[in-house]
């Protein structure tokens, strides 16, 4: 009759039983990193859109425009949930 050292000694042999074994503190790293990055992108929403109030109004495109030469930017803003956009100077 086998024991748990027996079978212990025979899953030692099968190559990927190292990568079986290391699973639980794989799968702990993993978790503590996506919610790592869920924490940073929790942080990070949208500015408060004016016509809706909701945080997802954002940069949608930004350059220089006819302002480039005095080193202002123009950036276009649009929310995500109603659609409203606006144009805003930024130095």
């Amino acid at each position: 009759m086998f024991a748990i050292k027996d079978l212990l000694a025979v899953l030692e042999q099968w190559p990927k039983w190292k990568r079986i074994s290391d699973m639980p503190e794989t799968f702990d790293a993993l978790a503590a990193r996506v919610s790592e990055l869920e924490r940073k992108l929790a942080r990070c929403p949208g500015e408060a859109c004016p016509r809706c109030g909701e945080l997802t109004f954002r940069v949608e495109s930004s350059g220089g425009g006819r302002y480039e030469i005095v080193g202002v930017t123009e950036r276009h803003m649009k929310c995500e949930k109603c659609g409203y956009s606006e144009t805003r100077l930024a130095k």
